[in-house]
């Protein structure tokens, strides 16, 4: 199974140029292409691109069909994957991705503490990562934080393609204090232009 879990749509506040097409469409054309099984959308502050892709039927040649409140099946031929409800948030303390929680947490990424955000994910069920924690020029909680919320965190990105040189770097540190200090790390595409391939979980388990 290969998972996919921070990735950006036409619905996110932070496309990297209005020209890519990121929609949901082509988000499940590379799942489909690049055999992707989930994928999580995780636009900044904001899930509501999850609720307006379960009013979909269809998009395109893909069948679509609401599971829950948690995921969205996409169909074609003998393929199938899923699309998981997440969001990640821009707090001034740093960015996280979450999902799998119950009900939207849009108000609430724009009120709340991050702490108390990360309490709440927990309290719906919800899993959460801190996205390039030591890329503080991207949003990244750095260091001190991501070792003050490990217990909060159930992974961090210890791979984001969007960390490019010299950030890259900072991939392998992240690594090393992911392992240092017993926190699970685990590789994310931060796509932002449907692209979500690009980077992903892969397991044997169903």
């Amino acid at each position: 199974m290969r998972i996919s879990l921070h990735n950006h749509c036409d619905y996110s506040e932070m496309k990297i140029s209005p020209f890519f097409d990121v929609s949901i469409e082509r988000v499940i054309d590379n799942m489909y292409q690049n055999h992707i099984d989930v994928c999580a959308i995780t636009n900044c502050n904001s899930d509501k691109g999850f609720f307006e892709f379960c009013r979909l039927n269809n998009a395109g040649r893909y069948n679509l069909v609401t599971m829950d409140s948690y995921a969205i099946r996409a169909s074609y031929k003998n393929w199938e994957g899923y699309i998981l409800k997440g969001i990640e948030f821009h707090k001034p303390e740093g960015h996280v991705v979450s999902f799998g929680y119950k009900g939207s947490m849009t108000g609430i990424a724009n009120m709340d503490k991050l702490e108390n955000i990360l309490i709440d994910v927990k309290k719906r069920e919800g899993r959460s990562i801190g996205a390039h924690p030591l890329v503080k020029l991207a949003g990244g909680m750095g260091l001190k934080r991501m070792l003050d919320y490990r217990h909060h965190l159930d992974a961090v990105e210890v791979f984001n393609s969007q960390a490019v040189f010299p950030f890259s770097v900072m991939n392998k540190l992240t690594e090393h204090y992911s392992k240092q200090y017993d926190i699970r790390g685990i590789a994310a595409p931060d796509s932002h232009d449907g692209n979500v391939s690009i980077a992903y979980i892969e397991t044997n388990e169903d």
